[in-house]
């Protein structure tokens, strides 16, 4: 019975000490005009716990080893300037440790100061979700930290206001290390354009937080959530043989629809070309079309009324047909029409195709042809039975613009 009551007393005292918990420190402020602080709070009012601070200079080498051993209720403040420090972790003991980050601007550059609760979870997909309220805001960027022992690739993706998703810069950050920048100049969009953005890699080791203000007077530093990844990276699918080259991309009023595409036949799964199309706002994927054909697709657009989605591209073997166009029904997913053609019934040379809208009829598109003979025709299309109505242009890049 003692022996029993010494086990239960031994695991009531472990788990009232609590689990070990890591946290991250991805970004501290370099210029003498800021002060960044780290705070650790013991919120435990009965029990003492150790932490031990790991800071990281710019080259991600260890610059300082700090242990901090916390009486009960006990805050204790660390500024990490101080220590040639840019980023670092703090290992605590015990989860009833927490951690804070803390910014302060000087009072000549405007005095503002921000804080937060650091991360002690990684991840692989960190999502910076850009604040609404823009008028209030001058700057906007973000740090982003890479808490792994391995240079690693960062893949980045980031959403406009308009709902669609777009691909951004690929880059590389070794261990330790993080990425600053402002997402102008790392995306070319102003911050007001942007509503998120998300930093990729194939292993839980990110850590970000955005980091804006008006001018420094007033901060807004926010730690970053993970991103639950339901859009699809087309525009990187590949398989071993070859790989699908992202086209383009058609947006409705509710969905955005992706085309890809391989330049070579040779044999490779799933097929060679492939439609994916999106629910606009929540990411979620409708269907996928997979279709394997000699054509390699150079455009794709839907329709104005948003019911059909037309690709268009040229064929391997032009003597058998130029031109192919295929149409998908945007509800669906299934091939709806097929049409193959020539430009010219006299010269049958590989050329290249662009759809180009025409907002004359709720359902039709207007196909602008251009062969190596720069032979130009404008072809209707109506709807899934692709009735082609065609009329010879002058060539030239004044007609091509004026359908643009």
């Amino acid at each position: 019975m003692k022996r029993l009551l010494i086990i239960a007393l031994a695991f009531v005292l472990f788990t009232s000490a609590g689990l070990a918990k890591i946290y991250h420190i991805p970004h501290v402020a370099g210029s003498s005009a800021w002060t960044t602080m780290l705070v650790l709070d013991n919120t435990s009012g009965t029990h003492s716990a150790e932490a031990i601070i790991v800071l990281y200079d710019a080259d991600g080498s260890t610059v300082a080893t700090l242990t901090a051993a916390l009486a009960a209720g006990e805050t204790r403040e660390y500024r990490l300037r101080d220590y040639g420090a840019v980023t670092g972790k703090v290992d605590c003991a015990a989860d009833f440790v927490s951690a804070r980050l803390g910014f302060m601007a000087s009072e000549a550059t405007g005095g503002g100061t921000a804080e937060f609760n650091l991360p002690h979870e990684l991840t692989d997909a960190a999502a910076l979700n850009l604040p609404g309220y823009y008028d209030g805001l001058t700057w906007s960027g973000y740090a982003l930290f890479n808490a792994s022992d391995e240079t690693i690739t960062v893949r980045t993706r980031y959403f406009t206001t308009d709902g669609l998703a777009h691909t951004g810069i690929m880059f590389s950050l070794d261990a330790h290390c993080k990425r600053v920048a402002y997402f102008a100049d790392d995306l070319g969009q102003p911050f007001t354009n942007l509503s998120s953005v998300v930093f990729e890699t194939d292993t839980k080791c990110l850590a970000a937080i955005i980091i804006s203000g008006h001018e420094n007077e007033k901060l807004l530093f926010t730690n970053s959530s993970t991103y639950a990844d339901s859009w699809e990276n087309v525009d990187r699918y590949s398989c071993p043989d070859s790989i699908l080259r992202f086209v383009g991309q058609a947006v409705t009023n509710n969905h955005v629809i992706y085309a890809l595409s391989r330049s070579s036949l040779q044999a490779c799964y799933p097929a060679r070309n492939l439609v994916k199309c999106y629910a606009k706002y929540s990411g979620e994927l409708v269907w996928e079309t997979e279709f394997d054909d000699d054509l390699e697709l150079k455009d794709i657009k839907a329709s104005p009324n948003g019911s059909y989605v037309y690709v268009v591209g040229n064929h391997d073997d032009v003597y058998a047909s130029q031109f192919g166009i295929r149409c998908f029904s945007t509800s669906t997913g299934a091939i709806v029409g097929t049409r193959n053609f020539y430009d010219s019934e006299d010269f049958a040379e590989l050329g290249d195709a662009w759809l180009i809208m025409s907002d004359n009829t709720p359902a039709s598109a207007t196909l602008w042809v251009e062969d190596a003979y720069t032979v130009n025709t404008l072809w209707t299309i109506s709807g899934a039975t692709l009735t082609l109505d065609s009329s010879s242009v002058s060539s030239g890049v004044s007609t091509y613009t004026v359908h643009e």
